[in-house]
């Protein structure tokens, strides 16, 4: 099963031309995806399916594209597999937030 979800964003040309222009378009069209991402995750995990990020598509964009049968007009700005996992799959060992929380500066446990 393939499962796409899209944002339609308007690319243009940077205002500063020393940006590169692939981050700016991620940054833009993330600000409206990145919600709806979490929240896929959130329900995968819940059904017992895994999931990720992955960006490294944007190298090959076109290809990829032309692959999945993704319209030009169409931003990618990440793909995310999913499926079963093999193996152990189900709760993290994290440390706990306390451990891993800088306030106001990094490493200010105060």
């Amino acid at each position: 099963m393939t499962l796409y979800g899209y944002a339609r964003v308007s690319v243009r040309e940077p205002e500063d031309k020393n940006l590169d222009l692939q981050v700016e378009r991620l940054v833009r069209a993330g600000c409206s995806i990145w919600l709806a991402v979490q929240n896929l995750f959130l329900a995968a995990q819940a059904l017992g399916l895994g999931t990720r990020i992955t960006t490294t598509h944007i190298r090959e964009e076109e290809k990829i594209k032309e692959w999945l049968g993704i319209p030009d007009y169409i931003e990618t700005v990440c793909l995310t597999p999913l499926g079963y996992p093999r193996g152990r799959f189900g709760l993290t060992n994290r440390k706990p937030a306390a451990e891993v929380t800088s306030y106001n500066r990094f490493g200010n446990k105060d």
